[in-house]
């Protein structure tokens, strides 16, 4: 046991307090021989509590782009054009975040292209139009074959299938750019529609 005397100056008044420090098991003791008083030091310990345990993992965000090729298969499912078109189109807008689309079917005779199904804002306006080959965006991607993406958010890429268009599909007001994958991921839905109508012998619906 270790043994201290401090000594703690008071002012001119009062006269100095002398403490007495030991060392003990139980802590420090600190006595005052003056007035008989005896207090222990101890060590006190705070029991932190134990951590709270960590989320689980937030699960991985599913590859949109996969999920919509491996869908697309599904198209076959649908007995009428029309139903076709809707779900492909919905695939399209999934995929590439626009706000309004359509589908269209190519008509030989006519010479032009109409709407058999439309989602969003725009739909109302786009029902039942029809667009000469060549003219505006859906014309001119029907005309030459080539996917065409406008500097004001719209894109269209024509349904073809050996070299020949049977339709298109076309996406309105997306909020930034149309980027190469998302070109990528319209035409391939675009050829999925061709392949369908070819198949079910709906090229003239």
């Amino acid at each position: 046991m270790a043994r201290f005397e401090v000594l703690i100056p008071r002012s001119e008044v009062q006269a100095d307090l002398t403490l007495v420090v030991e060392v003990r098991k139980e802590g420090l003791v600190v006595s005052d021989p003056t007035s008989g008083r005896v207090f222990t030091v101890r060590e006190r310990r705070v029991d932190t509590p134990p951590p709270s345990p960590l989320p689980p993992p937030a699960p991985p965000k599913p590859d949109v782009m996969s999920e919509v090729f491996h869908e697309a298969g599904r198209v076959y499912e649908h007995k009428s054009a029309k139903a076709a078109a809707e779900f492909i189109l919905g695939l399209a807008m999934k995929a590439i975040k626009a706000e309004s689309g359509a589908v269209y079917i190519s008509s030989i005779n006519r010479q032009d292209l109409h709407v058999v199904a439309a989602r969003g804002p725009a739909a109302a306006s786009l029902a039942n139009a029809r667009v000469p080959m060549g003219k505006g965006t859906v014309g001119l991607a029907a005309q030459e074959g080539v996917a065409i993406a406008g500097g004001n958010g719209d894109a269209c890429s024509p349904a073809q299938h050996d070299g020949r268009v049977y339709g298109a599909i076309q996406l309105l007001h997306k909020s930034q750019a149309f980027k190469a994958e998302d070109m990528g991921a319209l035409d391939y839905l675009a050829g999925q529609f061709a392949e369908y109508l070819v198949n079910t012998n709906q090229t003239d619906a």
